[in-house]
């Protein structure tokens, strides 16, 4: 999994898409598309989904370069950024798909 993902260590998150019920987090090309709302962790504190601000924050990531990405006891996948102490938190403890990650050449891909 960890060999996967790191390749997003240095990329930008460049568009948030909302379909009807998913989320897509895209990094110049690869994509994230996430099956569950993911949460925000913010300096100011956190903020989930249904929050009135929560769409605006989850775009206020766009252009910011991924720091690095943690799987933390295989419930949460964190995506930290760089030059900012705000993180995403994506639950993965769900009981079906929450993540499916893709390459912009599909040569790799990962169902979490």
């Amino acid at each position: 999994m960890s060999e996967v993902l790191n390749i997003l260590a240095d990329r930008q998150l460049s568009a948030v898409v909302f379909v009807q019920d998913y989320l897509q987090l895209q990094f110049d090309g690869d994509c994230m598309t996430l099956y569950v709302w993911p949460t925000l962790l913010l300096p100011q504190g956190v903020c989930d989904f249904g929050e009135v601000a929560y769409r605006n924050e989850l775009c206020s990531f766009i252009a910011r370069m991924v720091q690095r990405v943690e799987l933390l006891d295989q419930q949460h996948l964190l995506l930290h950024f760089q030059n900012t102490r705000a993180a995403i938190r994506i639950p993965l403890d769900t009981g079906h798909e929450a993540v499916y990650f893709t390459e912009y050449d599909k040569t790799s891909w990962l169902t979490l």
